[in-house]
């Protein structure tokens, strides 16, 4: 079986609580320069317990990563990390706080004092310049799949560009919508959960894995989407019912029901709060007021 490299992006959940240092939502708001500067002093605390990256990450996509690290034709894994950069698996690293989507009070894009309309690519840019990059470990004669969701593509981006014409690179991202990248990335619908197990949550790298339990279809964008197609093709779908509909609410009455749970409870708590009334409740936009009403 061919063997295979794997840069996959990392997970929100971790074994260990992180110190106060290196959760962003704590920083004062800067613009990137400085807070990049910062931040990164601030991972260099020899003071900080640490894990390696294996067993610093949990939860249930991560899960799935320990399973496929564990098959013998995995060759190596690379973690694209928001706070860290490009980390090998077995790096060891501190527990930490930031992130690249936007449903997060630690989020880079919350934390940021006039943020760039590149803000996210800028920030890897500046990580990868004390880590490696996707380029420097990228080899063109070894085989590599890439699995990342939108918004870490959006951070990678310039990165990937460098290399997405290499033929032996197989993208996994169904959500990514980035005109010079698509072309390039392989068509994985979440439908395949069906067929492959999991959840929406895990669709994606269940399909990683799959692929690296058959490694032999590595061979071009085209044969891929072929087989996965042809296997959806085999597979029911269950028609499911139809999501009830919401209720919309405004920004003032949406702060009054965070109000009432607590506006330091955890998030879930509040999201399932308010939707347990009805309400259309956008876990972005709550987070948005959360961090408005705790300045």
């Amino acid at each position: 079986m061919p063997q295979v490299n794997l840069i996959l992006t990392c997970a929100s959940n971790k074994v260990l609580k992180a110190d106060d240092s290196l959760s962003l939502v704590n920083y004062p708001k800067k613009e990137i320069n400085p807070l990049a500067s910062s931040w990164i002093s601030n991972l260099q605390n020899p003071t900080l317990p640490s894990l390696p990256a294996l067993d610093m990450y949990s939860g249930n996509y991560w899960n799935v990563v320990k399973n496929i690290n564990s098959l013998p034709n995995v060759k190596d894994i690379w973690v694209i990390s928001a706070g860290y950069g490009l980390i090998h698996i077995n790096d060891y690293i501190h527990s930490y706080n930031i992130g690249f989507k936007d449903k997060s009070l630690n989020s880079l894009k919350l934390n940021l004092k006039n943020p760039p309309s590149q803000f996210l690519s800028d920030w890897w840019r500046i990580l990868t310049t004390h880590t490696n990059s996707i380029t420097d470990i990228f080899k063109s004669e070894e085989k590599y799949i890439l699995f990342s969701s939108f918004d870490y593509m959006k951070a990678i981006k310039y990165d990937v560009e460098n290399i997405i014409t290499s033929k032996n690179l197989f993208i996994v991202s169904p959500d990514t919508k980035i005109k010079s990248l698509n072309p390039y990335i392989l068509n994985t619908p979440s439908t395949l959960r069906y067929a492959l197990g999991g959840n929406k949550m895990t669709s994606s790298i269940r399909v990683v894995e799959h692929l690296v339990k058959n490694s032999k279809l590595l061979t071009d964008k085209l044969t891929i989407d072929n087989y996965f197609q042809n296997l959806l093709n085999s597979t029911p779908i269950p028609i499911l019912p139809k999501n009830k509909k919401r209720r919309k609410i405004g920004d003032k009455e949406m702060v009054k029901l965070i109000k009432e749970v607590g506006i330091n409870s955890p998030h879930q708590t509040i999201f399932n709060y308010i939707r347990s009334k009805d309400i259309a409740a956008g876990e972005a936009r709550i987070i948005r007021l959360i961090h408005k009403h705790k300045l």
